[in-house]
């Protein structure tokens, strides 16, 4: 970010120092032999370029600034959907052998890398799932980490 910001910087500075060097060399038209007389006329083609690039410096540079702001948020939003997707399939991966204790270790370390409400949700559904476990009879347990231990892992 501090290269993109930098550049913008030069190219303002560019367009008004050169926009400033205008200005004063046309206030010495008539003692600067060897430069053109229209080279300074008020309507000439180069200084109203100069103007029109310096007056857009600022808005471009503000602009450039706001759409760098809104894909650097974008990518740091993929990048906590691609985590979040991630400890989905880890967590589900658990759930499935009712492993509470490996939910609660993925939970714990994918803290402040995904939504609050995704790990909270996560953390409800461990934490009902490790409270009914002692109710649930140990062949359903048994036989559901048998069946799908194998195609989920």
């Amino acid at each position: 970010i501090l290269l993109r910001v930098r550049l913008w910087f030069l190219y303002l500075a560019i367009i008004v120092l050169g926009n400033a060097f205008n200005h004063i060399v046309a206030g010495f038209k008539d003692e600067l032999p060897g430069l053109h007389a229209a080279m300074f006329r008020e309507q000439f083609l180069f200084e109203r370029i100069i103007l029109v690039m310096g007056a857009a410096a600022l808005p471009l540079t503000v602009l450039g600034l706001a759409l760098h702001g809104l894909i650097t948020d974008f990518v740091q939003r993929a990048d906590q959907s691609d985590a979040a997707i991630s400890m989905f399939l880890s967590v589900a991966k658990k759930l499935v052998v009712y492993n509470t204790d490996g939910v609660a270790e993925i939970l714990a370390a994918n803290k402040g890398k995904v939504d609050e409400n995704l790990l909270n949700a996560f953390t409800a559904i461990q934490h009902n799932l490790q409270e009914y476990r002692p109710h649930i009879p140990d062949y359903v347990i048994t036989a559901a980490t048998d069946r799908l231990a194998g195609s989920m892992l």
